[in-house]
């Protein structure tokens, strides 16, 4: 069952985001998340989570019921703890295929989140928005930081090629970060 009420995501007076030329040229722009977003955002989580829940064998309303929760109690947990975060969406033709929320603090900017519809992983959407922000970390001389869950070896492998280190974890994530490079 769905939350009767979530925490609305924090209005924003100026809708505009530099977006990356890498994907205006492919058809793909950012706005800031709205309210509106939720049931998009909701199908996004559920298609993150697809391949680990076909293990489960679990009706597909029991399935839907905890993805709803799961997905529900993320998105209290990133309001309250990253209240002034950037949460935008990845829109293609007026249709949202990911998000990326990032917050941009000191010392180090964190990635809180980034996921994109299946059809559009892989694609190069998501190392284009870390490129971005870590060119804007180095404008600031701050560096970046993320948790990737262990057996997500893709975001791993990409992770790792764009300069991030595992600094750490638990059982479940490892916790990564990049420095920026004051000679650059």
């Amino acid at each position: 069952m769905m939350a009767t009420h979530l925490p609305a995501f924090p209005d924003r007076l100026d809708n505009t985001i530099a977006t990356p030329a890498f994907l205006l040229e492919r058809g793909f722009s950012l706005r800031h998340a709205r309210d509106r977003d939720i049931p998009r955002l909701r199908l996004l989580y559920a298609d993150t989570r697809a391949e680990e829940m076909l293990l489960v064998p679990w009706p597909q309303a029991a399935k839907q019921q905890f993805l709803d929760q799961q997905f529900d109690l993320q998105h209290q947990h990133y309001l309250k703890h990253y209240a002034d975060a950037d949460f935008q969406v990845i829109e293609r033709n007026n249709v949202l295929q990911g998000r990326y929320y990032l917050s941009r603090t000191e010392p180090e900017h964190l990635i809180i989140d980034i996921c994109m519809m299946g059809e559009q992983r892989g694609l190069g959407i998501g190392r284009a928005l870390i490129e971005h922000s870590q060119r804007e970390a180095q404008a600031l001389q701050r560096g970046m930081q993320l948790h990737v869950i262990k057996y997500n070896t893709r975001a791993l492998a990409l992770y790792e090629k764009l300069g991030f280190k595992i600094k750490g974890g638990t059982d479940m994530h490892h916790y990564m970060s990049w420095r920026f490079n004051a000679d650059a």
